[in-house]
């Protein structure tokens, strides 16, 4: 989890992005398949993004019921989770996001896990978002100790 606090304190607190933009390019594209098949997501799990702008997006527009999901509790989210282990019943959400949080996990070993939870709990889509980094140097990550888990590669 410490991986995921960085985030929020290192990257989250300086980027300007959500300030730009309503939603985020993954959450446009699920518009585009909500648009052409007529579907109109009941329930959201909206596993990061610590502005809440994807779940505030999609509870406006689409009136959507939205549940918000962090490792941390200091973006106060609705639900505490680490991913690897979704506390929701299978099949119960249309739609769970996933933002900028992949790479920010302990370690890749859990990706597959991760990926295999949002399965579990999504009936219908995934939106799985991820940085494209420009400028590696942007998201340097900042660890103390000799954790080798806690250190960016």
């Amino acid at each position: 989890m410490i991986r995921i606090r960085i985030l929020r304190e290192e990257y989250c607190n300086h980027c300007n992005i959500s300030r730009r933009s309503p939603r985020s390019t993954g959450v446009r594209l699920l518009e585009t398949v909500i648009d052409r098949e007529g579907f109109r997501p009941r329930l959201v799990i909206d596993y990061g993004c610590s502005t809440w702008r994807n779940s505030k997006y999609l509870a406006n527009k689409y009136g959507s019921f939205t549940v918000r999901v962090d490792a941390i509790m200091d973006t106060r989210p609705n639900v505490v989770a680490y991913p690897t282990r979704l506390p929701f019943r299978d099949g119960v959400a249309d739609v769970v996001l996933f933002t900028h949080i992949l790479m920010f996990m302990n370690s890749k070993d859990e990706w597959q896990e991760t990926i295999g939870e949002l399965k579990r709990v999504s009936k219908r889509y995934i939106v799985l978002e991820t940085y494209h980094v420009k400028k590696p140097k942007g998201i340097k990550v900042r660890c103390s100790g000799n954790n080798e888990n806690n250190r960016r590669k």
